[in-house]
């Protein structure tokens, strides 16, 4: 009787075990997974980010385009900040690229807050849950990029990461169609990883593509300091001095690779015989903003990419 009695609990000791190495197998944390194809795909939440109600009351409030502009001047390319607190200034350059684009690939390259993950420049597949609907990431591409050797699929990183984050659920009003491919970096990366993401990115990436660099600039300063070191990265952006971007610390922003990304990614199009205009259409810091420049905050810049005219590009040649 004891050695039935032992069997058994042995037995049950053992499929729980089971169940929980499967389990261990199937769910990342709390998030859960769906096989697609070859590729398992992990599904996630917004609701742990900071202060990500803001945007939502502030996506809530956006229109769908009712045109969108199809000849010239679209936007290609972006540097926008991911603060949430910046809901409502978020939705309105939102609305411009919506106004201007319709991209079916999202490329969104921002930092890894925490330095978590392993590899230099990582990505993930998956799908984000928004009050909006879901976004879908644009998962034959971001085979190719993993195949490449050049990015690590890292599905954790991803968990809670704001940088990515704060622009899904623009990215669910305003482009439903659209599949988007994340890829954030720790701070060691810098220029060289951005040049050989970009290479990639020429190769892979579709003609109707957009890229956007999410990015806050200075950190942790009152507003005159952190003017002083926005005008100094103004200059090395337009003089494109990488060796003094890269390394740069929080006090000048919070990826120097994001930002990099985009001025290689922009200055790409002149090698293939196309010209862009890059336009500074905002900057500002979170003291001024909210009434207090002496407070310790951040300071954000939004460029836009865009195609010339037809006019533009006769007269430049």
């Amino acid at each position: 009787m004891k050695v039935k009695i032992l069997g058994i609990f042995f037995f049950l000791v053992f499929g729980f075990f089971v169940f929980k190495v499967s389990s261990d197998i199937f769910f990342i944390s709390q998030e859960t997974r769906r096989f697609s194809g070859n590729i398992f795909d992990s599904i996630f939440s917004l609701e742990n980010i900071d202060d990500i109600d803001i945007v939502f009351r502030s996506v809530s409030r956006l229109q769908f385009p009712s045109v969108r502009q199809k000849e010239n001047k679209r936007i290609k390319a972006v540097v926008l900040p991911h603060h949430t607190i910046l809901g409502e200034q978020l939705a309105e350059f939102w609305n411009q690229i919506a106004e201007s684009a319709n991209p079916k690939t999202i490329v969104i390259v921002g930092p890894a807050h925490e330095n978590q993950g392993t590899g230099r420049i990582q990505t993930t597949t998956g799908i984000w849950n928004t009050p909006f609907g879901k976004v879908f990431s644009d998962n034959l591409r971001i085979e190719k990029l993993i195949q490449s050797g050049a990015i690590t699929k890292e599905p954790l990183s991803f968990r809670n990461e704001h940088s990515i984050g704060t622009h899904i659920s623009y990215i669910a009003k305003l482009f439903p169609d659209a599949k988007i491919i994340p890829i954030i970096a720790p701070s060691i990366a810098g220029e060289r990883d951005a040049r050989m993401l970009v290479e990639i990115f020429q190769n892979i990436l579709p003609e109707d593509s957009l890229l956007v660099a999410s990015v806050d600039f200075s950190h942790y300063l009152i507003s005159k300091e952190s003017e002083k070191k926005d005008q100094e990265l103004l200059q090395w952006i337009k003089l494109r001095q990488y060796s003094k971007i890269d390394g740069l610390d929080a006090s000048y922003l919070d990826s120097p690779f994001s930002l990099e990304t985009y001025l290689l990614w922009m200055d790409s199009f002149l090698a293939r015989d196309q010209m862009l205009d890059h336009e500074l259409i905002w900057h500002e810091n979170s003291g001024n903003l909210f009434g207090d420049p002496n407070i310790r905050g951040t300071s954000y810049f939004v460029f836009f990419a865009k195609e010339k005219s037809d006019k533009e590009k006769a007269d430049h040649e």
